[in-house]
């Protein structure tokens, strides 16, 4: 299956369904081993050339930052961030498919450039009846599931849409920052509360450096059939957490959902 092909074809599948309460609407990532080989070698943001999406990247995250209370954003060749912060936003067109018949499916490929160089890589997709409004709705799609997370966590620490949980790490404090699982579709679907404690608890476990560390976790389902289920830290795959992960007391539906969560490790508490 060629690269994404997983997360367009649940797309297809889901941009027609109903949601959860806590739904976005079209943000799928799901990834395979063979998939992050490029991410390993990958090139950093600052040295990719500029595409279309770059420049509109560039004006949505200025937009939303001083929407947010930040009067000095930096738009420069490190990318866009805030004074006093190293940290740098970053967006790449990955693909555009469709037509005007059937709508169009866009992936965005977003790169936070992280104070110490690392850099997280978040592929997402959004759907829309133009190419233009698929690809906007991928910056939509990106604020709702990963964005808060990666702003509260490393940009400002005080932002409160999102949730910090205390857990223990390597016998030391460490703070999970969440905005809780996004699901597609399942409208019958009940709560994930389970689900979230059993992430938190597995990645806990993990021997971790004292760095910040992120991780994601892709989950979809087809009635009683399990189609993906992914977990990745620092934007490589862990089959280790993934088959734990696939092991937990996921919720039950007649229907389709796929469901993500995106979240932020920090040493200390927070």
């Amino acid at each position: 299956m060629p690269r994404h092909a997983f997360s367009v074809l649940l797309l297809s599948c889901l941009v027609p369904m109903s949601g959860c309460s806590r739904q976005a609407t079209d943000d799928l990532r799901a990834g395979s081993a063979s998939e992050y080989d490029e991410i390993i070698n990958y090139t950093p943001a600052a040295e990719r050339k500029p595409d279309a999406v770059t420049n509109r990247g560039r004006e949505f995250f200025v937009d939303w930052l001083g929407k947010h209370g930040h009067e000095s954003v930096i738009d420069d060749e490190t990318g866009v961030g805030i004074a006093d912060n190293a940290t740098r936003l970053w967006s790449f067109l990955y693909d555009v498919s469709g037509d005007d018949a059937e709508g169009y499916v866009a992936e965005v490929e977003f790169r936070i450039v992280l104070p110490d160089g690392r850099e997280i890589i978040e592929f997402v997709a959004g759907a829309g009846s133009t190419s233009d409004d698929a690809i906007g709705m991928t910056f939509v799609n990106f604020t709702l599931s990963t964005f808060h997370v990666v702003y509260a966590g490393f940009m400002d620490t005080a932002d409160q849409h999102v949730s910090r949980k205390q857990v223990t790490v390597n016998g030391k404090p460490w703070t999970i920052t969440s905005a809780g699982m996004m699901t597609f579709g399942g409208d019958d679907v009940g709560d994930f509360g389970g689900i979230d404690e059993a992430f938190f608890k597995a990645i806990s476990e993990e021997t971790l450096s004292d760095k910040i560390h992120w991780g994601k976790l892709v989950y979809g389902r087809s009635s009683d059939q399990i189609l993906e289920c992914s977990v990745t830290v620092d934007n490589l795959i862990s089959q280790e957490l993934s088959t734990e992960m696939r092991a937990a007391p996921w919720p039950a539906t007649a229907k389709y959902y796929l469901a993500k969560q995106f979240i932020v490790l920090q040493p200390g508490n927070h």
